[in-house]
């Protein structure tokens, strides 16, 4: 009885985990679709810029927190110590980068001070915030590919389980890397995908 108890709550949360990862996709195709925006549209209203760029980056931030959840539920029904790693890494990288996104909609666009932005929303000029979001959010999306790998045997998905590590570390890469990050969210976005698939389909035992 204790032990279906104990796969029910599991199944939970990796349920979770996989409603995180859609929202996590979501929000992957409104920062894609900004991004390339920005690029055929320099001179766009910076008004609407920064409420497409809020807009995701929040939808990014919740999809992310109940990510968390499904690595957690890693950690207890396999007991793979990086599900614990990954969900610390998430939820340190989700505060710093909930930080970053309030503080400009609390302050005025035409703030002069924009130490303390994530990103200028008047001239989208980037800040050291930014790079410093950019190379945590790489690492945790590496420790998150590891996960999936050190756990794909139990998951009765073996090769998709590698596939997504594989992904998870591309992206992280090239988040890391500071010059690919619009790569980075394609890939994130394809690894959100698995990751449903994953999180629904996974065997619990």
């Amino acid at each position: 009885m204790e032990k279906e108890e104990g796969v029910k709550d599991h199944r939970t949360l990796f349920v979770l985990g996989g409603v995180g990862a859609i929202l996590t996709n979501i929000a992957c195709t409104i920062m894609i679709a900004f991004t390339f925006y920005r690029w055929v549209f320099p001179n766009a209203q910076p008004d609407l810029m920064f409420i497409i760029a809020i807009v995701g980056s929040i939808a990014f931030l919740i999809g992310s927190t109940i990510a968390a959840f499904g690595y957690y539920g890693i950690y207890l029904a396999y007991g793979t110590w990086m599900g614990m790693v990954s969900l610390i890494f998430i939820v340190l990288t989700t505060i710093f980068l909930s930080i970053c996104t309030v503080l400009p909609v609390i302050q005025p666009i035409g703030y002069e001070n924009t130490m303390w932005f994530y990103i200028d929303w008047q001239t989208f000029e980037i800040t050291i915030f930014y790079w410093l979001g950019l190379a945590m959010l790489g690492i945790t999306n590496l420790l998150c590919g590891l996960t999936f790998l050190l756990m794909r045997r139990e998951t009765g998905l073996a090769e998709l389980s590698l596939l997504n590590g594989i992904i998870l570390i591309a992206a992280g890469s090239f988040f890391a890397s500071y010059f690919g990050s619009i790569i980075g969210l394609i890939l994130l976005f394809a690894s959100g995908i698995l990751s449903v698939i994953v999180f629904l389909r996974a065997k619990l035992s």
